[in-house]
């Protein structure tokens, strides 16, 4: 649901938690590397909201803009950010225009490397180095307790118990409560019966979800390894789920555990083979390649930049745009714009893609084309830099053989990364 935020809309922070010591040190070493320090930041503002004040007290979201020093456009990026880690929730009320925020506490440390998303995304963001670091700053240290004895007194040995009628209270007190990830229906529990017979459930349903989503697994894959998770009692082994997941997604990608910029467009999206002129090869690109690599294509292959690594994660988690429509969509803005990767203009055109249901390659192409033309065709525009057409744009030069230098970048971006 998208809602136009002003600085003066009025919101009110309610805790569903309590903070500990612990979640102080989680929060930046754990949460940051994959929401970023802005939304960390906001985090603890709307903390300071609740320790400044009695709860249920009101503020405006200039506010907000006004401590954080930043925008309303961030403030919301960066709140949609904490929702989909599982930080906040957003309830919104139209009749008075108000915003209700609800904080929850981060995982623990010990549940959060033994999350089935969680853990997977953080060692992408961090590769294997940095993150064994962190494992072991969270990793509890071994006590040889062999030679002592355990002389701690009993509870019933130090307390009595009396019965207290008054003591028996219909309240909810504040406890630390994890709001989990809210991930799609990704697979198609109607194929998996036959394999699931009696163990489907809602915590598997939500494990098949989780996996299918950060191992970019379809419903078939999905079935084979399930049917390898099977114990000898006809149940599924959760743990042997997850490594075989793990397992199948670093088979087919040299080793290495996935992060959400590094997909290709899904395979149900993708173009049937056939046709092998430029239009044809240029979609091919787009559709098997990641939005990262394409993006560092752009660049001679250098790393793409944090800030735009983060757009390219708002692209697809938030937009929820597919991998290769991100290929059309950075490629447009990018030979439109003079090589300049303006996150403004690019959410605006992924905003439109959004609202058109724009999903396959071939589906952005033609918008990008159709925006294109008429741009051009603006009466008294003023254009200060040079606008390079996209080398796949109109129709009349689809059937023309790919050019040297056209054919040079396709087979680059093709062999890097992948």
């Amino acid at each position: 649901m998208n809602i136009n935020l002003l600085p003066a809309d009025i919101y009110t922070v309610v805790s569903r938690t309590i903070l500990t010591k612990h979640d102080y040190s989680v929060l930046p070493n754990l949460y940051q590397p994959l929401i970023g320090p802005d939304a960390i930041s906001l985090y603890f503002s709307l903390w300071a909201d609740l320790t400044n004040n009695k709860e249920n007290e009101t503020y405006t979201h200039y506010h907000l803009t006004s401590i954080m020093n930043t925008s309303i456009k961030e403030l919301v990026e960066a709140r949609k950010l904490l929702e989909g880690i599982g930080l906040l929730k957003t309830y919104y009320n139209a009749e008075n225009n108000t915003y209700l925020y609800l904080l929850y506490a981060p995982l623990d440390s010990d549940d959060y490397f033994n999350h089935p998303v969680l853990n997977v995304l953080l060692y992408g963001a961090l590769g294997k180095v940095e993150y064994d670091k962190m494992r072991d700053v969270f990793t509890m240290s071994k006590i040889n307790l062999n030679n002592y004895e355990d002389i701690s007194s009993s509870t019933t040995d130090v307390f009595k118990v009396i019965e207290e009628p008054l003591l028996k209270q219909n309240v909810s007190f504040k406890k630390h409560r994890n709001s989990d990830l809210k991930i799609i229906d990704m697979v198609d529990l109607e194929i998996l019966k036959d394999t699931l017979k009696d163990n489907l459930n809602q915590d598997l349903i939500k494990l098949l979800n989780q996996l299918a989503y950060v191992y970019n697994l379809d419903t078939l894959a999905l079935t084979n390894i399930l049917k390898q998770s099977i114990n000898t009692r006809g149940g599924i082994n959760k743990l042997e789920l997850r490594k075989r997941a793990r397992s199948y997604y670093q088979t087919i990608h040299g080793g290495e555990l996935p992060t959400v910029i590094k997909r290709t467009q899904p395979e149900y999206l993708k173009t049937p083979a056939g046709e092998a002129d430029k239009r044809a090869k240029m979609i091919y690109v787009f559709e098997n390649t990641t939005p990262y690599t394409f993006l560092a294509s752009k660049s001679n292959f250098n790393e793409p930049t944090a800030r735009d690594l983060r757009l390219l994660e708002s692209l697809l988690l938030e937009q929820n745009l597919k991998p290769g429509v991100v290929n059309v969509l950075l490629d447009y803005v990018l030979r439109t714009n003079n090589n300049k990767l303006s996150r403004s203009l690019v959410e605006t055109i992924a905003g439109q893609w959004v609202r058109l249901k724009i999903e396959t390659v071939p589906q952005a192409m033609e918008i990008a084309e159709g925006e294109y033309k008429k741009y051009q065709k603006q009466p008294n525009k003023k254009q200060t830099t040079k606008v390079v057409e996209p080398s796949w744009f109109n129709s009349e030069v689809t059937k023309e053989d790919i050019s040297s230098d056209t054919e040079e970048e396709l087979v680059g971006i093709l062999s890097k990364y992948e």
